[in-house]
């Protein structure tokens, strides 16, 4: 997949030659640069050699449309990422006139900004989530990409630029982006391309290294198996007869083959007999295919590709050693440790690179929702223990259904063997009465809990206790109310 012929026309140099290079004498004596830094660091960050695009990068831009499994693993995130919510977040500073604590508090803006209309259209071929959708699979694949802002009737559009297009980053001797265009390379400011990159550890001041490729050996050999299995289904040079015999001239056998191919070539031909005025004998050459182990080897180089990025088989759909469970922590695998990081980065450069451009307060921020799922199975564990903990519409809502209308699922069900407490502390236990009470009548409450009503295991305060009228007479028993008030 990634040859020699990939790389563009630029001349490479060893690693150590160019640290050599870059931290010698002569480059530590250099005198300071115009923009106040030091020699040594603008040979370290300004090099220009630095700045070229690496030789691979076209090869695994193409490998993306080439080889199935890199290409579903890297899809399966940039769909995630670019599905996911955003949303746009004023920022502001609110003091506790009590305690003097300074807060930072987040909420919506009051109107429509700038950016929400950049967000709705950033230009008129892509969305934004086609946008994040390029962003990621270039990350992915390279680990860098560029967004070129154009200002278009005084209202900014960001057209994506592939990696292998940038041809030279800013650098202190030519601060300005070059890009290889149809027609020639182009040039940009700093300031017109928003870039995405994750730093290469070997030269975190060059260009950007991507996760696919350090699947490189992989990638070639899964290339390689697929190609194997085409082949054979190619014939691979390897007919399924020989036919041969005494005294078959050139001329004789081109007849032969003519007239067999025409008697029993097709399914309509099948099963018909011949009949030779000469010896002539048949071998049939083995086509079974013997290429078992490269089942193995494919599927063991998905595994692979699918670790390395980050995506488990279950989110793929491979389910063979798969069940219920392995499904629900597949899913909140994914979305917490591939999604959110990806998220995060993203997340970081928007608000560096994109959101000052539309707003100059600094009060405005982008920030994605979180797409990690509640863990249901460990709230249902512990939940076990005191179902009255949760709300009824807390129950509802881990049961995917609809809150109650009119709060009535703001409360709470509470056992009739347990107390309602506002805070931990003794109680005074109920007298128990000199004479047996009816079934259905309280006790007498102690003199201690005046203005309380017992009530069951429960003592409540006279309010607490509703009379409803029936045709079979007063009915008297507990208002259903909020926890919070039975607390107080």
């Amino acid at each position: 997949m990634v040859s020699e012929e990939d790389a563009p026309a630029v001349e490479q140099r060893s690693f150590f030659g160019r640290i050599r290079d870059r931290f010698s004498v002569s480059s530590q004596k250099a005198s300071t640069s115009p923009s106040g830094l030091p020699g040594v660091l603008i040979k370290l960050l300004g090099s220009r050699e630095t700045a070229s695009i690496k030789r691979d990068t076209p090869a695994f831009l193409r490998a993306f449309n080439e080889l199935p499994w890199l290409r579903a693993t890297v899809t399966h995130s940039a769909d995630a990422i670019a599905a996911n919510e955003w949303e746009i977040l004023s920022v502001t500073e609110q003091t506790d006139q009590r305690t003097g604590e300074t807060e930072i508090v987040t909420e919506e803006p009051t109107g429509l900004l700038p950016i929400h209309s950049f967000l709705n259209n950033p230009n008129p071929q892509l969305s934004f989530s086609q946008l994040l959708w390029l962003t990621t699979i270039y990350l992915e694949l390279v680990g860098e990409a560029y967004w070129w802002m154009v200002d278009v009737g005084g209202e900014p559009q960001a057209y994506p630029i592939p990696p292998d297009k940038v041809v030279r980053t800013p650098t202190f001797e030519d601060p300005l982006w070059h890009i290889s265009g149809p027609q020639g390379e182009y040039t940009a400011n700093t300031d017109e391309l928003i870039a995405f990159m994750h730093p290469d550890p070997v030269d975190p001041y060059a260009r950007g290294v991507g996760l696919a490729q350090s699947l490189s050996h992989d990638l070639d050999t899964d290339d390689a198996a697929s190609r194997y299995v085409l082949s054979y289904f190619n014939n691979s040079a390897r007919p399924p007869l020989l036919i041969y015999g005494e005294g078959l001239n050139a001329e004789r056998m081109r007849q032969l083959e003519d007239d067999w191919n025409q008697e029993h070539g097709g399914f309509w031909n099948a099963g018909k007999a011949r009949f030779l005025s000469r010896k002539v004998e048949i071998k049939e050459l083995s086509q079974k295919f013997e290429g078992a182990d490269i089942v193995a080897l494919r599927q063991h180089q998905r595994d692979v590709v699918a670790s390395v990025m980050g995506v488990p088989p279950e989110i793929m759909g491979i389910l063979t050693a798969s069940n219920r469970a392995t499904i629900d922590a597949a899913d909140l695998f994914f979305t917490r440790y591939t999604l959110r990081p990806r998220l995060d980065f993203l997340q970081e450069v928007l608000n560096k690179q994109l959101v000052p451009r539309f707003d100059d307060t600094g009060t405005i921020i982008m920030k994605y929702i979180n797409p990690v799922q509640k863990d249901k199975e460990t709230i249902l564990k512990a939940a076990r223990f005191m179902p009255s903990a949760l709300m009824i519409d807390d129950w509802r809502e881990l049961m995917e259904f609809d809150p109650l209308p009119d709060e009535d699922g703001q409360c709470f069900l509470v056992p009739l063997n347990m107390q309602v407490l506002g805070r931990l502390k003794s109680q005074p236990p109920i007298a128990p009465t000199s004479q047996p009470q009816p079934p259905g009548t309280t006790a007498t409450p102690p003199p201690e809990q005046a203005g309380y009503e017992a009530y069951g295991p429960l003592a409540l305060k006279d309010s607490d206790i509703g009379e409803t009228e029936t045709p079979f007479g007063t009915l008297r028993g507990r208002k259903v109310k909020k926890f919070k008030e039975l607390v107080k």
